[in-house]
């Protein structure tokens, strides 16, 4: 069996070289991919709560300024929970109002 030439060392050298810039340009595409991708998670994650900020605040027009009679059961509970919550921040805020005698918890007419 004849013997396979030797490669010189110069060749091995320049393909050692071709392996690290070849390994090199993969490395920096797969960083740049998931870069790519994780830029693109951010994005999703703001337009989907953009999205439910715009939901929202559609909702509370819709009790807002919409009539009783439009709205449905769930609706319905969801605005008098949102009242609820609501109230609550209220005396939260303003703890003994309740308490306070009816002529000094209303606001004085204004007269000009």
């Amino acid at each position: 069996m004849p013997r396979r030439a030797r490669s010189s060392g110069m060749r091995r050298i320049e393909n050692e070289r071709d392996r690290s810039l070849t390994f090199f340009k993969l490395q920096n595409e797969l960083f740049q991919l998931e870069k790519d991708m994780a830029m693109e998670d951010k994005r999703k994650k703001e337009n989907m709560t953009r999205a439910k900020e715009i939901q929202e605040t559609s909702r509370m027009a819709k009790y807002i300024y919409g009539k009783i009679e439009d709205l449905d059961a769930t609706e319905l509970h969801e605005m008098d929970h949102e009242l609820s919550r609501i109230k609550q921040v209220v005396d939260d805020c303003l703890p003994g109002w309740r308490s306070m005698p009816s002529h000094v918890a209303m606001l004085p007419k204004y007269s000009p």
